[in-house]
């Protein structure tokens, strides 16, 4: 079978097979031979990402003024963090990954306390509206990051 010109030997899952030949384009351009560099790269990439939250949740509970909505926002983001290293280590492990769900739920609990924030505030310009893609962006790679990574180990 040829899904998007890569040939697949066997039975490979479909859902797995997509997400999976969503970082083909990145491993031909970085000129990645095998998959455990990428494996790496993505690695990297979702150490990264799960920082970032924490360190934005860590940032607004020190803020100044934190009132209750703001420190829920940040525990939230600080979960999604921690609950990002966690999928990660179940992933490289090779375990069931029982994180993914927990990951998929504090990513909606996330945007959602944030874009009723927003609205609540009042968004005055269309920078929210920007962040709330860019901050979408950052969780979907996150997610497809570990989801590839589990996927590589389960179909090598």
């Amino acid at each position: 079978r040829a899904l998007n010109g890569i040939k697949t030997v066997g039975y490979v899952p479909l859902r797995s097979t997509i997400i999976a030949n969503y970082f083909y384009p990145l491993k031909q351009a970085l000129g990645i031979k095998s998959g455990v560099y990428l494996k790496y790269f993505l690695s990297i990439i979702s150490i990264l990402i799960s920082s970032l939250f924490i360190a934005i949740g860590v940032m607004v509970i020190l803020g100044a003024t934190a009132l209750l909505w703001k420190i829920g926002f940040a525990l939230v983001t600080i979960s999604y963090g921690i609950a990002g290293f966690y999928s990660l280590y179940l992933a490289l492990g090779k375990r069931q990954v029982k994180g993914f769900n927990v990951l998929k739920y504090l990513s909606l609990a996330f945007m959602a306390i944030y874009i009723i924030a927003n609205l609540d505030s009042g968004m005055i310009s269309g920078q929210e509206f920007g962040l709330i893609i860019i901050i979408s962006i950052f969780i979907l790679l996150n997610w497809l990051s570990v989801n590839s990574i589990y996927n590589r180990g389960q179909n090598a």
